[in-house]
């Protein structure tokens, strides 16, 4: 009798089995699926996590390629969407030129007479992330420097090679008197490495012939799988890009680059008769990196000693932003780690400064 009892219970407790796995998988789907809802409400876009931003075409055509206020860039990767107006796109007031530059106006190829022209390079800390218009580095450099315009060559994200071949891709074209690189070490030299950082892009690289540019033409598409651009789960648990910062840097190697990469400015510099300031400095959120990461620390200095050594006129602003973020404190950082509109004023300041006590082939007018 209680053999056949257990026989009658055995689908009773395979149904139960049943029962108890669907209800866990059901639990784990709820969860994974609560999860996904979560990342998506707290980071919006995809690329917050992976690092990495997929171009999206609206019309088909291959330069209309955008994704998050820029476009596409055979060469230099990408660039800011002429006439973007951007306040709804970012939490400050945003306006790109129809000629690509973070301006309210267009410029002449060559400026007026009696005007001073200075190009501006540099990444994200020029181009003016978490600041308005008005409040970016070369916007404070032309009140400095009465006299004289500041054309905001910045863009997000870029190395100390997109730089340069910004210089010669677009910015020759409008005729500087002068021009200022601003490279953050180390993050802007070792972007240089890489042919990935938020989108595709040129890297940089030595063979027999010196100073190799890769990767060019840059293709449209990103690397990431599916999954990782469309998934925001997969994407925060395997999907991550790893921060520049945190690659192991080979510093020979990336500074010999660096130093290839500057030649070569230089020499663009002498052929069309502009002048040349390189400003090196660190990142708001690496102040502390540099300080307290000793791989990080020597790194800086040995990059910023390569610069000097080329002899070029360099301003390097290391120990005058670390005492004023020890002073400031939060008072000069925006709330994703750059440097905000009173950090921004100083370090026009400085640089205003810096170009008006050059002695040799002056351009530049102090003001009074």
């Amino acid at each position: 009798m209680k053999q056949a009892d257990s026989i009658s219970d055995a689908p009773t407790r395979g149904k139960r089995r049943v029962f108890a796995l669907l209800t866990v998988l059901l639990a784990v789907l709820v969860v994974l699926v609560g999860a996904e809802l979560v990342l998506r409400w707290r980071y919006r876009k995809i690329e917050r996590i992976t690092g990495v931003a997929q171009w999206i075409s609206e019309s088909g055509g291959r330069d209309a390629f955008r994704s998050n206020g820029e476009t596409y860039h055979r060469v230099l990767g990408w660039t800011s969407l002429p006439g973007l107006r951007g306040d709804a796109l970012f939490p400050f007031k945003l306006t790109i030129n129809n000629q690509g530059l973070r301006a309210t106006r267009d410029y002449a190829p060559s400026p007026a007479s009696g005007i001073t022209r200075i190009a501006v390079f540099g990444d994200s800390c020029v181009w003016g992330q978490w600041v308005d218009n008005d409040q970016t580095v070369p916007a404070f450099l032309e009140t400095c420097l009465p006299g004289t315009e500041a054309l905001n060559f910045g863009e997000n994200s870029y190395g100390f090679g997109q730089m340069m071949l910004r210089l010669e891709q677009q910015g020759v074209g409008f005729n500087p008197d002068h021009a200022v690189f601003v490279v953050m070490l180390p993050s802007d030299v070792v972007r240089d490495r890489t042919d990935l950082y938020t989108h595709p892009k040129p890297y940089f690289d030595v063979d027999d012939a010196g100073l190799a540019v890769r990767n060019v033409p840059v293709p449209t598409a990103t690397h990431q799988p599916w999954i990782f651009r469309h998934c925001f789960l997969a994407a925060i648990l395997f999907g991550r890009l790893p921060d520049t910062l945190d690659r192991p840097v080979q510093a020979d190697e990336t500074i010999e680059v660096s130093r290839l990469i500057l030649a070569r400015v230089r020499a663009t510099c002498e052929k069309h008769d502009i002048g040349l300031t390189v400003v090196t400095m660190p990142v708001a959120r690496g102040i502390n990196d540099v300080r307290r990461n000793a791989p990080y620390a020597p790194v800086y200095g040995m990059m910023r000693q390569a610069f000097e050594e080329t002899g070029v006129d360099l301003l390097d602003l290391y120990g005058p932003l670390e005492r004023g973020y020890l002073a400031h404190g939060g008072e000069w950082l925006a709330p994703d780690g750059h440097w905000n509109a009173p950090a921004n004023r100083q370090i026009a300041r400085w640089i205003a400064d810096h170009l008006a006590r050059r002695k040799s082939g002056q351009k530049i007018r102090a003001k009074d």
